[in-house]
């Protein structure tokens, strides 16, 4: 994954605080597959990649 990339998009979620997951692709090469806050937020259940 594309460390510059992701540190960005990290900082964007720290700065909104959203609940959902990123897919970044270029062609064939996946550039970032991230996910953030609640898979489900009424039940609280986190997303299983959640930093």
């Amino acid at each position: 994954m594309n460390s510059n990339l992701t540190e960005k998009i990290s900082d964007i979620y720290k700065s909104n605080n959203f609940s959902g997951s990123i897919y970044v692709q270029q062609e064939k090469e996946v550039l970032a597959n991230i996910s953030y806050g609640f898979a489900n937020r009424s039940e609280k259940i986190k997303n299983q990649s959640d930093t």
